[in-house]
């Protein structure tokens, strides 16, 4: 998943590309990770999304990367996770680096 973000592909599609029951891989994913496999993909796009904005791309170019359609949904998915937009989350890390 975080070699390819933008593929979205589901709980079942992952199991079945790993050979094993989506059952079993959910199992698999809370046990090592703590969280449901939802949460987890959601957790992981915050970090690729985070890696991106501090790189430097824009907004835009971070949400095609993911895979989202549209810049707002990419936008309301980060805040719902960090309770920032992407602009104002990177601009507080810039101004607690000082």
């Amino acid at each position: 998943m975080a070699e390819a973000p933008a593929t979205w592909q589901t709980l079942y599609q992952w199991a079945q590309h790993f050979a094993m029951s989506e059952r079993n891989l959910a199992r698999l994913v809370v046990s090592e990770t703590g969280l449901s496999f939802r949460r987890w993909r959601h957790q992981l796009q915050l970090i690729v999304a985070l890696q991106g904005l501090i790189s430097g791309q824009s907004v835009q170019q971070v949400a095609q990367a993911l895979g989202y359609d549209s810049t707002t949904a990419f936008i309301t998915m980060f805040k719902k996770g960090l309770g920032q937009t992407p602009a104002r989350y990177i601009a507080s890390l810039a101004t607690t680096s000082r």
